[in-house]
């Protein structure tokens, strides 16, 4: 019956606490491995069991008598003497010992007053300390991820702190439709990065279609823009066609150097916007229009408008995510990358063999400021190419204009970037620290992206790893 069951167990509890006498409960606090240490009203150690000697490092017998103030004046157990209140899963640290804790700690009174305190903690010293460890990969994942784009930006190349930034926005663009402004100089790659965007959206399996509203006339630009029916003007081709509106349905619309159009075809732009329909030159009903608008330009926009040259309300409407291109001259550390870059292509595309560039050559291209930027810096890269007759390009191979600006561009003997070349450097001791060094340079240039670093340096990949044990590169 449950009710003698009840009884039973109340005898069972009797005969146990019989059998607990102090020397017994000793035993139990001495067998845990939190740490306890009680303390009386005055703050002196009256019980500490093996595991709180263990933690803080003093033998058992030496602990009894000694005052808590003069071990740990900051003890959670004397604020809860101080106050007479519990401090329940409180972290703390014993400076004393470096230890992180938790502790709770709780007042003991006897008959209303209070005469002492106990406490009982865990170190979680290894715990915090993996915590942070786990911290610290998620940060070095997040840094992983960084490095690895998308594989529709593989082509836009940079390790450059604030080229990274922009690519960053650009890949958050193409997670969208939003519309996107892309702003700067000739020869940053916009019509490029325009490209990555879409290929990375959400759009890529429909059409990419781009329009250079600097390369047509503007009374073409109307008709290519959005369309024409038969006979709408002199030579109208017979069934209309259709304009790049239309062609993009579905895609993105690439307005490439929006900076130019005229203002009375911006009117037309901006109706076509804000409506999302178009009307073909000669017609008469509006076609629905279903495209991402990723526009850019050379131009200083805000100064076109107080110019009058450019309306602020289609600036507005365009103006959504804007992203500005780094010019090359802002971002010189990425001159060996991109000079890589531009050898690999060249070579794979005209079956020819990459050339090593000299550091006298290096030198030159560093010491000028590319107005014409990466673009100028391809063709070259691509002419030194041509025009060297050995496998290494030197400063003579570069074009002329380059080497009247540079201040010196004789052969140097001192290590740059790749390597000097001279003589002297090919005894096996010097080879093998200039190979080092390479690899320092290849990593430090490219943010310690490894495949990078491979490309720059020209090997293979076993080679590379087979050199970072050999010369105990970290």
């Amino acid at each position: 019956m449950p009710g003698s069951q009840t009884a039973e167990g109340l005898k069972a509890v009797i005969k146990w606490r019989n059998l607990c006498d102090e020397s017994f409960l000793v035993n139990v606090l001495e067998s845990m491995h939190d740490a306890v240490i009680v303390i009386n009203a005055e703050g002196d150690i009256v019980y500490g069991n093996r595991a709180y000697s263990r933690e803080i490092g003093i033998q058992v017998e030496d602990l009894f008598g000694m005052n808590m103030a003069d071990i740990a004046p900051d003890a959670v157990c004397l604020k809860v003497l101080r106050y007479g209140r519990a401090i329940i899963e409180r972290p703390h640290r014993i400076p004393r010992v470096g230890i992180d804790i938790v502790v709770n700690s709780v007042p003991l009174y006897k008959e209303g007053a209070l005469v002492g305190a106990v406490s009982i903690f865990r170190n979680v010293t290894e715990i915090k300390r993996l915590g942070e460890e786990l911290e610290r990969m998620r940060h070095f994942t997040d840094h992983l991820q960084e490095q690895l784009f998308p594989e529709e930006f593989k082509d836009i190349i940079g390790s450059n702190k604030s080229f990274r930034n922009m690519l960053h926005r650009a890949i958050k663009a193409s997670r969208s439709d939003i519309t996107v402004l892309i702003q700067g100089e000739s020869g940053t790659g916009k019509d490029l990065l325009a490209r990555a965007i879409h290929n990375a959206s959400r759009r890529k399996r429909r059409p990419f279609v781009a329009i250079n509203c600097a390369a047509i006339p503007e009374n073409l630009l109307e008709s290519e823009l959005f369309g024409f029916e038969e006979g709408a003007f002199t030579g109208a081709r017979k069934g209309g066609k259709p304009g790049k509106f239309e062609l993009a349905s579905g895609g993105t619309l690439f307005l490439d150097e929006i900076g130019d159009m005229s203002i009375v075809l911006q009117v037309k732009l901006l109706r076509a916007l804000q409506e999302k329909e178009i009307e073909r030159v000669g017609g008469t009903k509006s076609v629905r229009t279903n495209v991402r608008i990723i526009a850019a330009t050379n131009q200083n926009l805000q100064r076109e408008i107080e110019e009058k040259k450019f309306r602020s309300d289609l600036f507005y409407r365009l103006n959504v995510f804007n992203i500005n291109m780094i010019p090359l001259r802002e971002r010189m550390d990425d001159i060996p990358i991109l000079i890589a870059y531009f050898q690999e292509k060249f070579a794979e595309r005209e079956n020819r063999k990459k050339k090593k560039l000299c550091s006298s050559a290096l030198k030159v291209l560093m010491a000028y400021d590319w107005p014409g930027n990466i673009r100028e810096l391809q063709n070259v890269i691509e002419s030194a190419m041509i025009s060297c007759d050995n496998g290494r390009i030197e400063a003579e191979d570069l074009p002329e204009y380059l080497l009247s600006m540079a201040p010196d561009h004789r052969p140097s003997n001192r290590f740059l970037y790749f390597a000097a070349g001279d003589d002297e450097l090919n005894l096996e001791e010097q080879v093998c620290q200039l190979e080092r060094e390479l690899m320092l340079q290849a990593l430090k240039i490219t943010a310690n992206n490894r495949s990078q670093a491979i490309r720059m340096l020209g090997i293979s990949r076993s080679a590379f790893y087979q050199k970072i044990a050999r010369y105990r590169i970290e």
